[in-house]
């Protein structure tokens, strides 16, 4: 894979988790919404103030998820146009790369199915090689 590639890589799925950090960002809004909302109906009912409170939990996890999805996917499209955020990129690539081992362990420990966890996987390694492929280059003109 040349540079031009791994630059082109980065940008389209830079925004395409530029997107989907933005949808999951909307999904935890109204996640924490519909929890405060049931929160306040469910104040003399314990389960249903619990149920609520996990909600909000959830929607709170959502919105940290699709802050760094935001982030990561910035990160993608400055690195494929100017070869400092590289690292930074890789970066993100990498943690992105130890959640979705997370994910897969979780999965498989629970029963449940690995495709997605697998897709992320395989997302995140393809954009942590891309990224460093700029990485490489920048520290190469650096020099």
């Amino acid at each position: 894979m040349n540079l031009d590639t791994a630059r082109k890589i980065l940008k389209y799925f830079g925004i395409i988790n530029i997107v989907l950090g933005v949808l999951t960002l909307l999904l935890g809004i109204a996640g924490v919404a519909v929890g405060g909302a049931a929160a306040d109906t469910a104040a003399s009912n314990t389960e249903a103030s619990v149920n609520s409170m996990t909600v909000i939990g959830a929607g709170s996890v959502l919105i940290f998820a699709a802050v760094l999805g935001c982030v990561d996917g910035i990160l993608s499209v400055l690195a494929s146009k100017n070869n400092k955020y590289g690292l930074a990129a890789m970066i993100f690539a990498i943690f992105n790369i130890c959640t979705a081992l997370y994910n897969i362990f979780t999965a498989l420990s629970k029963g449940g199915s690995v495709v997605s966890p697998v897709c992320n996987l395989v997302t995140a390694l393809l954009l942590c090689y891309c990224a460093n492929m700029v990485r490489i280059e920048y520290n190469s003109k650096k020099q």
